[in-house]
Parts: C-alpha cells; sequence; structure tokens
C-alpha cells in the first residue's frame, strides 16, 4: 500500500438514498496532512493525525439508514462501525476523530482536556460528518483511534464493538435502580445490544431489577430472553395501553419519532433516548442535535425539588452559567442564585427576532418555557447568541402563558427527565465482547443475518431497512 497516495473506487452515498461509484483520492501533502480528492477535485483537507487503513467489515446501522436526514453535507462515503486491517493486524476504528485520537496537542481544548474526546468541538465524525467512512476498500483512521482485535476474538464479533460501546454508555449513563422496573423500547440493531448491557450490567454490580423488552416483531422475542430480558412485550397489536408508566426507566433505541412517543407513555420517571433519526418529533425540531451533544432535558421545578445539583459541566470558582430566556418568570432567576455557584444570564430569546449579541456564549444550562427555545439552543442561531455546552442540561419552566402543552410538555410537567447519550468507550466495549465469549458468541451467531459484499451495498442497504427479514446486515469491504 503506498502510504502516501491511495486512488480507489467507492460506492458514495448521495441525498436521494442512492449509491453512485465515485473515484477518491486520498494525498499526503507533506507537514499539513491528508487531503481528500473526488473525482480529482480537492474535497477535503484533513490535517494531520491520520493513517491509512484497509476496511474489511462494515456494520450497518440505523444512523447509516437515515443519513439522508441528518444535517452533514452529502455525498459522503459513509459507514462507521469498522472492522479494518492495519500493518496486517485486524483493528476496529474509533468513529470520532478528535484531537485525542487524532494524537494533536489539545491545550485549547475543555473537552479533550476533560477526557471526553467523543464531544470535542473539532472532531471529524466518520462517515457521517467530513471524514470518508468504511464502506470502502480504504480509509484514513485517526492514527490513536485504532482498537487491536484480541485473538480470541473473531472480527465479525468485532464489529459489533462500536455499538455495544454505545449501549454501555447509555446503561452508564442512566443506570437501572434497585427495584425498578426498566423497558428497552425497539430492540433490533442497538437495542438487543442494550438488552445484553443492561443484564451485565445487573450481573457485575449485583443490583436488582426487572428487564422488560418491548418490540413490534414476536420473531425477536427469543433472542430478548437469550440477552437476559425477564420479559417480552408485543406491542404490534397495541398491547402497550396497559403499560402507561409501568416503567421508571424506559430506552429508546427504536431509531423511529414514534418509538420516542411509545417511550413517553410508558416511562413514570425518565426516557432515555438514544436515536439519532434527524427528525422533528412532538415539537422539537433538533431533537437529534440534543442526542449528539448528549443533553438532559428536565422539568424546572422538579430538577430542584430533588436536591440535585445545578446543571453544571465546570468546576471553576464562577460555577455553572445558566441562560434563562425572557420568557422565564423574574422568581425563577431568584431561586436559581439561592442554589449558589450559579451564575444566571439572560437577554433575548432564543429564535426571536431580536437584535442578537455582538459574541456567542456558552452556556451550562438554560431554562426555557417553550421547546421552540430549547430547539434553538441547539442550533445556537437564536438572537440570544448563546450555545448550550455538551452534556448540559436544559430545564423546561413552561408552558409560558397561554401555551398548550404537547405529549413531551406533559412528560416533562409530571417529572419525566429526557436523557441521551451517543458514543461510548471502544476500548472498553472491544475488552468486554473478548472477556465475555458468550455475549460476543450470542452477537455473531445469533444478531447477524447476512453479510454481503462491497459491490452488493445497495441490496445490503434494502435487507438492513427490512424489519423483519434482517437484524445485524455487515458489509464485506476487503479480504
Amino acid at each position: 500500500m503506498n502510504l502516501h497516495r491511495l486512488e480507489f473506487e467507492a460506492p458514495e452515498y448521495h441525498k436521494d438514498r442512492t449509491f453512485l461509484r465515485t473515484v477518491y483520492t486520498f494525498l499526503r501533502e507533506g507537514l499539513s496532512g491528508w487531503n481528500v480528492y473526488r473525482q480529482g477535485q480537492l474535497h477535503e483537507r484533513l490535517g494531520e493525525g491520520f493513517v491509512p487503513v484497509r476496511p474489511l467489515l462494515c456494520g450497518v446501522c440505523a444512523t447509516d439508514l437515515v443519513r439522508h436526514h441528518l444535517p452533514f453535507p452529502l455525498p459522503q462515503i459513509i459507514g462507521h462501525e469498522v472492522v479494518a486491517s492495519f500493518e496486517g493486524q485486524p483493528v476496529v476504528v474509533e468513529i470520532n476523530a478528535s484531537h485525542t485520537a487524532r494524537g494533536l496537542v489539545a491545550s485549547h481544548c475543555p473537552q479533550c482536556l476533560a477526557g471526553v474526546p467523543s464531544q470535542c468541538p473539532d472532531r471529524l465524525t466518520l462517515g457521517i460528518n467530513r471524514l470518508p467512512g468504511g464502506f470502502s476498500p480504504h480509509m484514513l483512521a485517526p492514527v490513536k483511534g485504532l482498537i487491536p482485535v484480541p485473538a480470541g476474538l473473531s472480527v465479525r464479533a468485532a464489529v459489533f464493538a462500536e455499538p455495544f460501546a454505545a449501549a454501555l454508555h447509555a446503561v452508564e449513563t442512566t443506570p437501572p435502580q434497585e427495584g425498578e422496573h426498566v423497558a428497552v423500547v425497539g430492540p433490533r440493531r442497538l437495542g438487543l445490544l442494550l438488552v445484553g448491557a443492561l443484564d451485565r450490567f445487573r450481573m457485575k454490580t449485583g443490583r436488582r431489577f426487572h428487564l422488560t423488552a418491548v418490540v413490534r416483531h414476536p420473531r425477536l422475542s427469543v433472542l430478548c430472553r437469550e440477552l437476559g430480558a425477564d420479559r417480552v412485550v408485543d406491542v404490534s397489536d397495541g398491547g402497550a395501553s396497559a403499560l402507561q408508566r409501568r416503567f421508571e426507566t424506559v430506552y429508546d433505541t427504536s431509531g423511529t419519532p414514534e418509538g420516542f412517543s411509545l417511550s413517553l407513555f410508558l416511562a413514570g420517571k425518565r426516557v432515555h433516548l438514544k436515536s439519532t433519526h434527524g427528525r422533528p418529533v412532538l415539537g422539537v425540531s433538533r431533537l437529534t442535535d440534543m442526542v449528539v451533544a448528549e443533553i438532559r432535558l428536565a422539568s424546572y421545578p422538579d430538577f430542584f425539588s430533588q436536591q440535585r445539583k445545578a446543571p453544571a459541566v465546570r468546576t471553576d470558582p464562577g460555577g455553572a452559567s445558566v441562560y434563562l430566556s425572557d420568557s422565564v418568570p423574574e422568581r425563577v432567576r431568584h431561586e436559581l442564585e439561592k442554589h449558589g455557584h450559579v451564575r444566571t444570564t439572560s437577554g433575548g430569546t432564543p429564535g426571536s427576532a431580536s437584535e442578537p449579541r455582538a459574541q456567542s456564549e456558552e452556556v451550562d444550562g438554560a431554562v426555557v418555557t417553550t421547546l421552540h427555545e430549547a430547539d434553538a439552543l441547539l442550533e445556537g442561531s437564536g438572537a440570544s447568541g448563546v450555545r448550550l455546552r455538551p452534556r448540559g442540561t436544559i430545564l423546561y419552566a413552561g408552558p409560558a402563558r397561554g401555551g398548550r402543552p404537547g405529549l413531551l410538555e406533559e412528560a416533562l410537567a409530571r417529572g419525566v427527565e429526557i436523557h441521551t447519550s451517543r458514543c461510548g468507550s471502544l476500548s472498553r466495549g472491544m475488552a468486554m465482547l473478548s472477556e465475555d465469549s458468550e455475549l460476543s458468541h450470542l452477537f455473531e451467531n445469533r444478531l447477524i443475518t447476512h453479510t454481503f459484499p462491497l459491490d452488493r451495498i445497495e441490496e445490503a442497504f434494502r435487507m438492513a431497512a427490512d424489519s423483519r427479514a434482517s437484524i445485524k446486515v455487515l458489509v464485506a469491504t476487503g479480504t
């Protein structure tokens, strides 16, 4: 392999959901790192911190199937659940090309310095944002983001390292409590991994909770039980009506707006959202952005009545900064400041037409009275000039006077919190698969239903989209 220039043809994904064979060139430009050329024209400047690898297998996930809905440029070579060959050794590839993953000095990056490189503001995201992905004969990978596949683990099982790491991270972000009833909505590609992760969490911690899988396809019932579910409920014929608020925690892995609505109906305390489908849901246009930035959404009075800390990701003497939209009652500001170490700011309502600030400001938390205001904070383009930091909290103090609450507002008003998460630790996911042979064998032998060569990627995507015919579909990208 030429380590300075690679030219190849790869299936490129387009906005109309078709694939077009396109010529790409990866060219190392001296000390400036790598540039990507498409059809002979400069396409992306990636910079330093990447090495060429040969993809071997790449899994098709729900994010790939809805890539055309996501707010990132197309066309692109997509795919991020990658097992590749590097110097003759199989490796899995980190999805987030952060400063840390690229081996770059990150003295200016608060997220990399804080050990949260998945939220690095300068990251490129494999197969999603700028960095060409794994449905290709060649790929550029972050140099510190290659995790060797242990000798005892097959490359087919290793494909699950990235999505299983995300499942583990969801459990650790919203861990079930002793005696709770927990549900997983939409167990298929990611949801089945989450069922397995919850069961392993139960074994490891000794924490007792009841685990229910909520399915729409009865054929998945046996798999759910094999992976640790205590109960399986089929809601394909309307069986959810008797389950209203029966579960303290509901994990939504459905990948659909309908699945989120069902999760709110089932939840008594919290919904953990793991779906990134890019579509508006229940009055929120940027719910996917909430998941990507791992934002929490909760009721303002409920959040503080439970004596929780004010939303914060920093520990500097100034404390957390909390934005208040102009529609928030003045009493809220006084209540917040009583909690100490909280700096409040306001001056404009997100999304309004008032004069914007000269300079944008990042905040740790925000209090709003409408979901439209929450959307504007996630977008960071409202007249307020504020943007919510990753892993921050939005507190809902609404509805505003005269507003009519919808399903999500009603759930917040009765105390349901919305938690979110995205990627987990790839090395931890790999280690657990390697150490737990029973689990990795279940994933490999029971979840993988189809494997297609790269020249049949359109067929692979059609099969992956058929929830009745497939579970996990792989694309064999190399030998």
